[in-house]
Formats: structure tokens, C-alpha cells, sequence
């Protein structure tokens, strides 16, 4: 199950993989991404965002946590096929063709 972490948490120590989940302000559920040398998450590269687009697993941030935390998964486990890896300080898709 994705990680859940606080809007602006501080140091945030990732257990389930680099993508998470908040709620900003109890405005809706959205992915962030942890970037290296930072102390929060952040939103994710465009070309992650266009990833979730194509493959239809964008989720317009929403109050059902379920549907995001199940994006951040799944992107979690590309983390671990390779297909999305960390350059320099940030988290970006290499791989065009996504595993299902």
C-alpha cells in the first residue's frame, strides 16, 4: 500500500518506494515523488505525469485515496523494473512502453 506522508512533512524516510501519497490541506489525494537532497516530496516529472496519462492511471487529485494510492504503486513497482529510475535529483521514465 502506498505511503501516506503529510503536506510539507519534513524528512521524510520512504519505505514503500520513491512515490507517495498526500493530501494537501484536505484538498484531495495526489502523487509526490521524493527528490533526492530535498526535505519534502514533490510533484512528479512530466514525463511520469504523461505516463499515468497514457496509460489512464492519471487520477485528477480526488477525495477516494484508493485510486491514487493504487497509481503510486504501480509506479513504485516500475521503480523496480527499471523503467523508472532516478537521474541526478529526480525520478523520470525511461522505458516508453509500460508494464501493465
Amino acid at each position: 500500500m502506498a505511503q501516506t506522508v503529510e503536506y510539507f512533512e519534513d524528512n521524510i524516510y520512504f519505505t514503500e518506494g520513491p512515490f507517495v501519497v498526500c493530501n494537501p490541506m484536505g484538498n484531495g489525494w495526489r502523487i509526490e515523488v521524493e527528490q533526492k537532497n530535498y526535505h519534502t516530496s514533490v510533484l512528479p516529472d512530466a514525463s511520469i505525469m504523461e505516463l499515468l496519462r497514457i496509460t489512464g492511471k492519471y487520477v485528477v487529485r480526488g477525495f477516494d485515496r484508493m485510486p491514487t494510492a493504487d497509481a503510486a504503486d504501480w509506479l513504485n513497482s516500475l521503480v523496480n523494473f527499471g523503467q523508472i529510475v532516478l537521474d541526478g535529483n529526480c525520478w523520470v521514465v525511461v522505458d516508453e512502453s509500460p508494464v501493465s
